[in-house]
């Protein structure tokens, strides 16, 4: 067995296989006794203008802290033998480690090789709170971080109000966090828990013009209708917003505003007339 081609191999062999946020799995070419030494590095020390305003800082450095291995491991097949495989767990996440082996207590340590666990996977909980603080700084931290099949269930995950992330972005009217779920595959046409509302509703709720153009631009579905049988056209028209009605209407066509709703009974011809004087007067012209 051949070590590969990597930054992360030793001169004698030893070599980072894989990595979780407990974990470092290492291997070496030839199968015979070894004994690997793992260092853990502390976080670096704060600068010296941040020491002199606490107490603390005055106190010295900790060591770093060592766990050592040694260990001789059967093949995987049964047969007796020298392995060439060892994981090092038990390790926090998102910590650098340093690794030496040497192939007896005769020879000489190897070149190190420093390998890094992964960080702690993103919960829904994280997401929707970066989306709910408005922070595009964490939402792309986390988007950034998260592995595809971690991504993909913290995408549809909904919070206590039954929103996924988008919608929560929409409804916040911030563009910036809507386009980055987005780009990584967040559904424009994704269903609340509750009242089955899309984001393009959320959107059209808040009337915000940008968003509902971004999301338009995704493919957002215009003729998807909530549990009461309202559609965004709906929500436009109880926005206010003439814009985003003359938007929806030229999504929808002309039939769209003699459609009743299952809750009310009410079109988006009777909804204007009842809220928004300018949207009936549109809607009577054209």
């Amino acid at each position: 067995m051949s070590s590969p081609k990597s930054p992360y191999v030793s001169n004698n062999g030893l070599y980072v296989t894989a990595r979780t946020n407990q974990s470092v799995s290492l291997a070496w070419p030839v199968e015979e006794m070894v004994i690997v030494t793992v260092v853990v590095i502390p976080d670096e020390p704060e600068s010296s203008s941040k020491k002199s305003k606490t107490a603390k800082s005055k106190k010295a450095a900790e060591p770093p802290v060592t766990i050592t291995k040694e260990k001789v491991i059967r093949v995987q097949n049964g047969n007796w033998g020298y392995g060439n495989k060892l994981t090092v767990d038990g390790l926090s996440p998102d910590s650098v480690l340093v690794f030496h082996m040497k192939r007896n207590k005769e020879t000489e340590w190897g070149t190190q090789v420093v390998a890094s666990t992964e960080p702690t996977p993103a919960s829904t909980e994280d997401l929707n709170k970066a989306v709910e603080m408005n922070s595009e700084y964490l939402v792309s931290r986390i988007l950034g971080n998260s592995k595809p099949i971690n991504l993909r269930k913290i995408l549809v995950a909904h919070d206590r109000y039954g929103m996924t992330p988008l919608m929560v972005a929409c409804h916040n009217g911030n563009v910036g966090i809507a386009k980055k779920l987005l780009e990584v595959g967040c559904d424009v046409n994704g269903f609340s828990s509750g009242g089955r509302r899309t984001p393009l509703m959320f959107a059209c709720i808040t009337g915000m013009k940008t968003i509902v153009n971004l999301l338009d631009e995704h493919g957002a579905d215009w003729k998807i209708r909530d549990k009461c049988g309202c559609n965004a056209m709906d929500y436009a028209i109880n926005s206010g917003n003439l814009a985003l009605v003359k938007l929806a209407y030229s999504r929808l066509g002309p039939q769209s505003v003699h459609i009743r709703d299952e809750m009310t009974g009410w079109t988006p011809l009777m909804r204007a007339g009842e809220f928004r004087l300018k949207i009936l007067i549109y809607f009577k012209f054209y």
